[in-house]
């Protein structure tokens, strides 16, 4: 691919995000070096990494503390929930005039490698929005049973309702254009189903969407949020309520008089 070496450097603020990872905290410690020493010159990319800490209870912060800098840390005294934690970075994003913003998950399912590539998509294509969909040829682990149905469900439903183009409408792993997305992102509920969200506004938004394939690894990965029943039902829930309420909702009221005078 073409490079941009010769243009000015653009900023892209890589966002490490982390909750109660006390445990193993070497793993993402040992990934936000390898994030360090990366070079995006030949992108034409200016990089800055931070860890943005979801009010952990198990002591991670004290131990992101002796690891890190003040400069690299953002800590949230309590727990604000997923989507809270990408709204904290896009703020910082925004406030020191990055025009990118990487959301890295620090749960360690996904690998520092994958972040030029995500990089690299959204410079050479001027994409609003590229995403790390999981490649089924690069998936390390055994897959929970439940978690690859309830995907494979919520998936089929987002594309079947809104045309869902990123390929895994709950993937996290995003590079956005910050102008493009700080609407959208702000339109997203604070919890885990914020990425859900997402994908259905982008869409009503028309933002122009990428995608590469990204390995996924569930040997000795971090995450706390346990897949249950439950929370695949709120998700299905989700989806239908997005697509049969809220976007006719929408669509009422884009045809309508006032809206049209506006």
């Amino acid at each position: 691919m073409k490079t941009i070496s010769s243009q000015k450097s653009m900023k892209v603020l890589i966002a490490v995000l982390t909750y109660n990872c006390s445990s193993k905290i070497q793993d993402p410690a040992e990934e936000i070096i390898k994030l360090d020493s990366m070079n995006f010159a030949e992108l034409g990319l200016e990089k800055e990494v931070r860890i943005f800490d979801d009010g952990s209870s198990d002591g991670a912060a004290e131990k992101l503390k002796s690891c890190f800098l003040d400069n690299k840390l953002t800590l949230h005294k309590k727990n604000k929930g997923y989507g809270a934690n990408v709204k904290s970075a896009l703020d910082a994003a925004i406030s020191q005039n990055f025009k990118f913003l990487l959301i890295f998950p620090g749960d360690m399912q996904r690998r520092s490698e994958d972040i030029y590539k995500l990089c690299e998509s959204m410079v050479g294509n001027n994409f609003d929005v590229v995403v790390g969909e999981p490649d089924k040829k690069n998936i390390k682990g055994k897959v929970p049973i439940g978690r690859k149905i309830g995907r494979y469900l919520i998936n089929r439903l987002s594309f079947l309702f809104w045309n869902d183009c990123f390929g895994d409408s709950l993937s996290g792993f995003k590079i956005y254009d910050v102008e493009k997305c700080r609407e959208i992102v702000w339109l997203c509920q604070d919890r885990f189903g914020y990425d859900l969200d997402f994908s259905f506004w982008s869409q009503v938004y028309g933002l122009k969407i990428g995608s590469i394939k990204a390995s996924v690894s569930y040997e000795n990965h971090l995450t706390t949020i346990n897949s249950t029943m439950l929370q695949g039902f709120t998700f299905v829930l989700r989806v239908l309520i997005l697509g049969l309420v809220q976007q006719p909702l929408i669509k009422l009221l884009r045809s309508s008089f006032l809206y049209k005078k506006l």
